[in-house]
């Protein structure tokens, strides 16, 4: 999770790539944590899909800012930064180290507020689009699964939640207390309200 392991784990890829190329590739970096735009330009260059929990700023946040300073906790889970570069970074809620909630995960990658009301790296907050593609398309995408499911397409899977709200009428800090209306998997409604 921390910029030095980030750093041996893209060095050892980098060095497994140049000893036996493979096309296609889709390596993950799961906890892509602290990770500084020296980090960012690489996981970039290296095409390498950061898997990152923005549930942890809620979860752990407050000891992020206690044990690692404000500086490197705001270096945390570079989602827009990523995002910027053109890194399809996915969003992961690392259940059962928290909650599975994903409603949680959104609006943590939107606010990046600890449990307390402090912020994490203001300016790496993403917009609620890019935080529902991080827990759906590019999810999806990060395990090779795009074509199955991700969005809501012809031939994919049908699987879906309807909210109570329209989240883009949600006030950012309330967003995990939308209640689910229905949840269809496989194109089955398995859950209503």
């Amino acid at each position: 999770m921390g910029d030095r392991a980030i750093e041996q784990t893209l060095n050892a890829m980098a060095r497994a790539q140049s000893e036996a190329p493979r096309e296609g590739l889709r390596h993950r970096i799961e906890h892509c944590g602290i990770c500084p735009a020296d980090l960012q330009a690489r996981v970039h260059g290296q095409r390498i899909v950061p898997i990152v929990q923005p549930a942890f700023f809620w979860e752990f946040g407050d000891g992020y800012i206690a044990n690692y300073g404000q500086v490197r906790a705001d270096t945390m889970f570079p989602a827009r930064s990523l995002l910027a570069r053109g890194v399809p970074v996915a969003g992961s809620s690392d259940a059962p180290v928290t909650r599975q909630a994903p409603l949680l995960g959104i609006e943590q990658a939107l606010t990046r507020a600890t449990s307390d009301g402090q912020v994490c790296g203001p300016d790496e907050r993403v917009d609620l689009t890019a935080a529902i593609r991080m827990h759906t398309i590019n999810g999806a995408f990060a395990s090779f699964e795009e074509s199955l499911k991700g969005s809501l397409e012809p031939g994919k899977l049908a699987d879906l939640v309807v909210l109570g709200e329209d989240l883009t009428r949600v006030p950012a800090r309330e967003i995990r207390q939308v209640p689910v209306a229905m949840t269809v998997s496989g194109g089955r409604v398995v859950y209503e309200a």
